[in-house]
């Protein structure tokens, strides 16, 4: 046990050293766009002045009305203090004046708040820190006070953005009326930090790098305000930051006292606000897991929208043609029939200009190509369980009895966002795909016959691997993708597991989801050539597989995905066992077996679900029986 904790803690060291190098030619800010008129009639700023003296900077857009309005509150620390200033209107943001503009002309005060310890604002900042709730209460209820507002509120917001309005609404602020979070993290180490136990050196590092950049901007928009106090507040935040940047979370590989205190997942629980939630099953930065905050929340006050796609698709105008309409019937009051629109929207096989990587302005554009809707969270599935075999299929009954032993090589990476993305800004375009679309394949795989009716399968899926390894320990990576008639390979989704924390947290785990407890204690180190059962997370998804096409899963090893990345593989061969007393079996969440409405898209048009040729053949077996759920 204790060699398993110094082999986490070495590579976390080894992936905070390397990050550190890599930070510092990664962060490309793209080119802004050309400044255009301002959407606002007028703008105010100033600070707001916590219980505790700390001085929290704000910026307020009144739309081109008179009277009083509703306000939509954003809230995080990159520049949202600053919003309208001199970088802003000369286009250079990192949250989206474009939907700052949509919420203006619906007749919105739009405010931004900046978190203490992070741009204008002074304080201390830190990762996941209770104040982020109350200091967010603090704000909406400024807000709600203001000779201009009619007292209430709606925040709205993705990433960061998104995450800071659960904090805030779990506080249970009077004034507020609704939200809107998009991309969040609510369980930082398993969502992020160290998903099935796999340490993600890349993503903390990047985004610490991020935080700071996007603080050049405030003290622009500052300058341009006359704001002395801003340059200094900035100044101290730079330094003092580091001793609780997201980078500190490297010296906790396990779950502990440090995340329980950053444990935001229990409280969403107490939200009553109503809740428009949204979430990319490929994003490239915080992934879609979200700690299933949903489970906890009101259902009946509970909408959802979940896409295929990219971290910035919040932005895009299909979201905000939902999210406009959201905000107006729960903030602004106004009867236009949202309460009875469907609660869960998964939207198909959504596409954009320059897919499958499109840039920010294309990612704008981003339209499902068809919608399957639902009454409320949970959306019903049934588990169907599909069984590995020797023969390298994948069936829905056992077959052939055996093992099969791979050397832990890491697999192609996918949607490589550190060539662009909300991080990192610009496009990654077609070079984010070139490993995906020319690597060779790593590890092992199993596939289904070809599918002899169209199946749509939903939700996250649980890999059940019986193996043994010659090494103590093992890191795996899960990849799904749809063998396509055409010869060509899409990818789905990913999964990730290191086996010395395959112990599973009963109270969180269900068939298609299983839960780690990831703690130093529940470390379990593998005994050379002793078979252990497994349970690997693949992430949310939803994804129909035509008639004609294969599933197929990948074993390998843990590599590139997004702007996610993981430590160096361990040595070793690892062993597959399919038999009786190991059935190893992949269970997923089965939606429909109704026939899509459109073809099989083209490849290269589906946002963040790259194709490849396909290397291995559909096998030529049994087709797997499905139930007819139309």
């Amino acid at each position: 046990m204790l060699q398993a904790s110094a082999g986490h803690v070495a590579r976390a060291v080894m992936a905070r050293a390397v990050m550190v190098l890599v930070v510092t030619g990664a962060l490309l800010v793209g080119a802004p766009p050309a400044a255009q008129a301002s959407p606002w009639a007028k703008r105010t700023w100033g600070y707001l002045t916590t219980p505790d003296g700390v001085q929290l900077r704000y910026s307020v857009l009144l739309p081109r009305a008179t009277g009083q309005f509703p306000v939509a509150l954003k809230y995080d620390g990159y520049d949202a203090g600053t919003i309208g200033g001199a970088a802003y209107q000369a286009g250079d943001s990192w949250t989206s004046s474009a939907v700052d503009s949509r919420l203006l002309a619906a007749g919105y005060a739009v405010v931004g708040v900046s978190m203490r310890g992070t741009g204008c604002s002074s304080g201390t900042f830190g990762v996941f820190s209770p104040s982020w709730g109350s200091d967010g209460a603090l704000a909406v209820q400024w807000a709600a006070a203001q000779p201009w507002s009619t007292g209430r509120v709606g925040m709205y917001g993705w990433s960061w953005t998104g995450i800071a309005q659960l904090f805030t609404a779990s506080q249970r602020p009077p004034a507020l009326a609704a939200l809107a979070p998009g991309m969040v993290v609510t369980d930082p180490l398993r969502d992020v930090g160290a998903p099935g136990g796999v340490l993600n050196g890349e993503f903390p590092t990047l985004w610490w790098g991020t935080i700071m950049d996007t603080w050049s901007l405030d003290t622009r928009n500052a300058a341009g305000d006359g704001d002395l106090t801003c340059a200094a507040n900035v100044a101290s935040n730079l330094v003092t930051g580091q001793a609780s940047s997201p980078t500190t979370a490297y010296g906790h590989p396990f779950y502990d006292s440090y995340w329980a205190a950053r444990d935001l997942r229990s409280e969403t629980a107490k939200i009553t606000a109503p809740v428009l939630s949204v979430e990319d099953w490929q994003d490239e930065e915080v992934g879609p897991r979200g700690g299933y905050y949903q489970d906890l929340l009101n259902p009946d006050t509970t909408w959802y929208i979940g896409s295929n796609g990219q971290h910035d698709l919040y932005a895009s105008t299909s979201v905000q043609n939902q999210l406009v309409p959201f905000l107006d019937h729960f903030v602004k009051g106004v009867n236009n029939g949202f309460e009875q629109t469907p609660h869960v929207r998964l939207w198909m096989e959504t596409t954009a200009p320059g897919a499958p990587l499109p840039s920010e302005d294309e990612l704008a554009q981003a339209t499902p190509s068809w919608t399957i809707t639902a009454p409320s969270l949970p959306v019903p599935v049934r588990p169907m369980t599909l069984y590995f075999n020797a023969d390298r299929t994948l069936t829905g009954a056992r077959g052939a009895d055996g093992t099969l032993t791979y050397a832990p090589t890491p697999g192609p990476s996918v949607n490589n966002g550190a060539l662009g993305s909300a991080v990192t800004g610009g496009n990654a375009g077609p070079a984010g795909e070139e490993t995906w679309s020319s690597a060779p394949p790593t590890g092992v795989s199993f596939t289904t016959a070809a599918l002899n009716k169209t199946v749509t399968l939903s939700g996250s899926a649980s890999l059940d691997l019986w193996l043994s390894s010659t090494t103590p320990d093992t890191a795996l990576q899960a990849t799904v993708t749809e063998v396509r008639p055409d010869g060509e390979e899409a990818y789905v989704q990913r999964g990730w597991l290191q086996v010395s924390d395959r112990a599973i947290d009963p109270s969180l785990s269900t068939p298609l989801r299983p839960v780690h407890p990831q703690t130093l204690a529940a470390v379990q180190p593998l005994q050379p050539g002793v078979p252990v059962q497994a349970r690997l997370e693949i992430e949310k998804f939803t994804h129909t597989f035509r008639r004609g096409s294969a599933l197929r899963i990948w074993i390998d090893a843990p590599s590139g995905t997004g702007i996610w990345n993981f430590p160096a593989t361990d040595a070793g061969l690892n062993t597959i066992y399919s038999d009786a007393g190991h059935p190893s079996s992949l269970t997923v969440g089965l939606l429909s077996t109704r026939p899509a409405p459109l073809g099989l898209p083209a490849c290269g048009t589906v946002i963040a679900e790259p194709c490849r040729a396909t290397t291995v053949a559909i096998p030529d077996i049994q087709p797997i029986d499905w139930p007819d759920l139309g």
